[in-house]
Order: C-alpha cells, then structure tokens, then sequence
C-alpha cells in the first residue's frame, strides 16, 4: 500500500489549491526524503510546511499541538463547529446556501458548483447572491472569509 501511495503524482494538481495548506512531514520517512516532502509542499501556493520526529507518521501529539496552533492562526481555534455551523444557520442560511458557501470555500466557480451539484449556473448565481445578502458580504472574498472563521459543516 504504502508503495502504491508513493508512486501517486498528484503534482499537477498542487497549484489548483487555492486555501490554507499544513503539511506534516515525519523525520525519519523512510520512503518519502525530507527534501522530497519540501519539494512537494513548495508545490502547494503558502503551504506551511512542519517536520516533525516519528517514523512512517508523525509523532501524534506533536502533531495535534502543531495542527492547533495553525488552526489558531487562522482563527478557526477554540470554538465547536456546532457553534459554528449554529451561527450561519442563525444569519439564515438554508441547507442549500451552506454547500454553496462551502464550494465557494474550496475554490470553486459558480459553473463548477453548478456541475456538482446538478443546478443550473443561474441558480446558482441566485444562492450565491442569497447568500451574500445574508452573511452582509460585498463580494465572494467576505463570503467566503466568513466561511473560514466558520467552518460549515453541510447540513
């Protein structure tokens, strides 16, 4: 398994991600060198890249105190994703808004959301519109931005 894993290239898709990226790299990785882990998160637009001790895995706590402290700094520390997803379904967003507000997070275009979701782009357009209005955003960065300090789980 772990051979079938390293032999994925997935390099051509790094420069599509376009959020907030924490790569964990464990020292002493036998299959994967310290400079192929840099390599591959140099890929990866603002990607922090953290090593860590620990063999095919990093070392669990460390890991966990290093994925809180870059939560924190995002502003996403601290607070339940009950509580978050509460405060958007409180500003009125529906089910619907949600997952477009969650697309919209992950980068993707109002044709691309169309696509998965099997609305047209219209339709779209007239969610994403709702949910600007609700959230008191100008524009998809302020949604968005909401998104981030909220993460949504979908409803």
């Amino acid at each position: 398994m772990i051979r079938a894993f390293s032999d994925s290239n997935v390099s051509h898709l790094l420069d599509q991600i376009h959020m907030p990226v924490l790569v964990l790299h464990s020292l002493d990785q036998h299959w994967l060198s310290v400079e192929e882990g840099a390599k591959f998160a140099a890929k990866v637009n603002g990607a922090r890249l953290v090593f860590l001790d620990g063999d095919q895995e990093p070392n669990h706590a460390e890991g966990v105190r290093v994925i809180r402290s870059f939560l924190a700094d995002l502003g996403l520390g601290g607070t339940r994703p009950d509580s978050q997803r509460y405060e958007a379904l409180k500003r009125g967003l529906t089910g619907r808004q949600l997952e477009i507000l969650t697309l919209l997070g992950s980068g993707k275009t109002n044709r691309e959301i169309a696509e998965e979701l099997v609305l047209s782009e219209r339709t779209v357009e007239r969610h994403v519109a709702d949910v600007y209005g609700k959230l008191g955003a100008r524009n998809r960065a302020e949604a968005v931005a909401f998104g981030l300090r909220q993460p949504l789980a979908s409803a």
